[in-house]
C-alpha cells in the first residue's frame, strides 16, 4: 500500500506546505515540508512483515494451532539498517544547513506496534529501568548504543508510527534540538511528541549520558546509580506478547 498520499494529507491538514521531491538519478528524501518559520525534509520508510513470517503464521492458524509471539522491545540491527538508509537519503538532498531532517518510520501488519517500539528503542538506545526502592518503571534513554547519537549531525528527530498512531521523537544530541523542540511540527498533538530532556527534568525518565561503555550493562547501571543516587536499579526487557487462533465463522 502506498502511504505517501496519507502523509501529504496529514501535513496539509495541519497547515503545512508539502511537495514531493523528485529522485532523478539519486536517492533523495520523499518530501519537503514547510511553514512560515522552518523547512523539514521527510523520508518515509515502511516496515512490513516478511513473507516468511506471514507464511509461518498462516500455516499455524490453518492447522488450528495458536500462533504465539514474544517480541522484545530492544534495539535491532535490521531496523538500524533502515534508519541508516533514511539518513543517507536525507543527507543527499542539498539544502540549507538549518533544515530539519526527519525519517518517518511506518510499521504495518500484525506486529506493527511492536516494531514501532523497537524503532524507538533503536533510535534512543532505550531500556526500561525499575528502582526497587520505589514503585513504577522509567525509560532510560541512551542505555544502549543509539542511532540518534550515531547520526546526531543529521537527524533532528524521527517519527515512528503505525497506520493509526504515531510518536515524534526529539534527538537531544542534535545541535539545534531546542529549535526543533519549539518548531510547529513538534507541536502537532497527534504526533505525541517525546522530549527526553523534559521527561528527565520531570522525573519521568533517566538519561545515561557521558562516556560509558554501553556494551556493559553493569557499567551503565553503575553510572545511573551514581547520577540519580539510586542504589537499587534493575534493567527489565519489555516484550509484546500475543497469541492468535483462527475460529470458524458459523454465520
Amino acid at each position: 500500500m502506498n502511504y505517501e498520499p496519507a502523509i501529504v494529507r496529514f501535513f496539509e491538514m495541519h497547515g503545512f506546505a508539502i511537495e514531493k521531491i523528485s529522485e532523478d538519478d539519486e536517492e533523495r528524501p520523499d518530501f519537503l515540508v514547510q511553514d512560515e518559520q522552518n523547512a523539514y525534509l521527510v523520508e518515509l520508510k515502511t516496515k512490513s512483515e516478511s513473507e516468511e513470517y506471514l507464511q509461518e503464521r498462516r500455516d499455524a492458524l490453518a492447522t488450528g494451532r495458536v500462533y504465539g509471539e514474544h517480541i522484545p522491545v530492544t534495539p535491532r540491527n535490521r531496523l538500524s539498517g533502515i534508519i541508516r538508509k533514511a539518513k543517507s537519503q536525507l543527507r543527499n538532498h542539498l539544502g540549507e544547513e538549518d533544515i530539519f531532517r526527519i525519517p518517518w518510520l511506518l510499521c504495518t501488519g500484525h506486529t506493527a506496534e511492536a516494531r514501532m517500539d523497537q524503532f524507538e528503542s533503536t533510535l534512543y538506545g532505550s531500556a526500561s529501568i525499575i528502582n526497587l526502592d520505589r514503585s513504577g518503571m522509567r525509560t532510560c534513554y541512551f542505555f544502549h548504543n543509539s542511532d540518534f547519537y550515531r547520526y546526531k549531525d543529521t537527524l533532528a528527530g524521527a517519527i515512528v508510527s503505525t497506520p493509526s498512531t504515531a510518536r515524534l521523537l526529539l534527538n537531544p544530541y542534535y545541535g539545534r534540538s531546542s529549535a526543533f523542540a519549539n518548531s510547529s511540527v513538534f507541536g502537532i498533538k497527534e504526533l505525541n511528541p517525546i522530549n527526553p530532556i523534559a521527561e528527565e527534568k520531570s522525573g519521568l525518565a533517566y538519561i545515561a549520558d557521558g562516556d560509558i561503555d554501553r556494551n556493559s550493562e553493569e557499567a551503565v547501571l553503575s553510572h545511573l546509580k551514581t547520577k540519580y543516587k539510586a542504589n537499587k536499579l534493575m534493567k527489565m526487557t519489555m516484550q509484546h506478547m500475543s497469541g492468535t487462533i483462527m475460529v470458524q465463522d458459523h454465520n
